[in-house]
């Protein structure tokens, strides 16, 4: 699943993710499960862990460039929770201030 933006890449980067003090990365409330040290690995598959509905969870996260802009693009590991993910994407990408459609 993925959600499309029109903004510039680079903005929607600096945007939504941020580097912790441990040198993860950090959307809203969920963490790079690897050290990045920066922002610019997230063009591939990065594995999450979050806090959803009262468990923790995974899921892969990667901002892949399209034509008119990126799609952050998910992916599940197979939880019974995986269906809360995209709720918990989608409100991360809000709160940042922008605008996407889930595709």
């Amino acid at each position: 699943m993925n959600f499309n933006m029109t903004d510039d890449y680079h903005e929607v980067l600096s945007r939504l993710f941020t580097i912790g003090e441990d040198k993860r990365v950090l959307i809203g409330t969920a963490r790079s499960r690897e050290s990045l040290g920066k922002l610019d690995g997230l063009g591939e598959w990065t594995l999450f862990s979050d806090y959803i509905m009262e468990g923790f969870v995974t899921y892969f996260l990667r901002l892949v460039r399209t034509v008119d802009g990126c799609d952050l693009e998910v992916r599940f590991t197979g939880t019974n929770r995986d269906r809360y993910i995209p709720y918990a994407v989608r409100n991360y990408i809000k709160w940042a201030g922008i605008e996407a459609e889930q595709g």
